[in-house]
């Protein structure tokens, strides 16, 4: 119900966006899938997340997909790491605009200061991961990383941010009371 409400709500983001993957394990097979994320640069709003079992160029499209519909726009730079998926899929999805040059930026390594903000969110996910000792399968794990992107956006207020979350730095102020879960709830229904 929550995220249907929050899926509706779009946030005013820079121009500047930084995507990532992530491999998780799943406990049914004993297997590890891909958790994609894209990132505002300026905001911290968590703008899409995929879970697949491959990174492929189809898996990578899908993601700046959903974050230029989020978001409703086209970041003009985007960084990412040297996973070839990404080329591609930036040239289907975010480069083909007329008129405005748009900057694909390919980082090596997960310790490039570059991508730094967006290895910092998989930190965060890291650790919720191990509260949990791995996810059962993917579709356990994408509802859980659903009400995670929800309190990532929503209730958690962030450092860099001055304590502010992500939406209200994007201009999505719910104006929510001290329970913001249930003030969500509220104003889900």
């Amino acid at each position: 119900m929550i995220k249907q409400y929050t899926d509706k709500l779009k946030p005013e983001t820079s121009a500047k966006w930084h995507s990532d993957e992530m491999m998780f394990k799943v406990k049914q097979g004993k297997r590890w899938v891909w958790l994609w994320n894209t990132i505002d640069s300026e905001t911290r709003f968590l703008l899409a997340q995929n879970i697949s079992e491959d990174r492929t160029i189809e898996e990578a499209t899908k993601l700046f997909a959903n974050a230029t519909e989020k978001a409703q726009k086209r970041p003009v730079w985007m960084v990412t790491d040297k996973l070839p998926a990404y080329e591609r899929a930036f040239g289907k999805t975010i480069w083909k605009t007329k008129g405005v040059r748009r900057e694909h930026i390919q980082v090596k390594g997960s310790k490039s200061r570059a991508n730094m903000k967006i290895e910092a969110l998989h930190g965060s996910i890291r650790e919720r991961e191990k509260i949990l000792r791995a996810f059962n399968n993917p579709e356990t794990a994408k509802k859980i990383l659903d009400g995670w992107q929800i309190y990532y956006n929503y209730i958690r207020p962030h450092q860099t941010l001055n304590g502010f979350t992500p939406a209200e730095a994007s201009g999505i102020n719910l104006k929510l009371g001290e329970n913001k879960w249930l003030d969500l709830i509220r104003k889900a229904k």
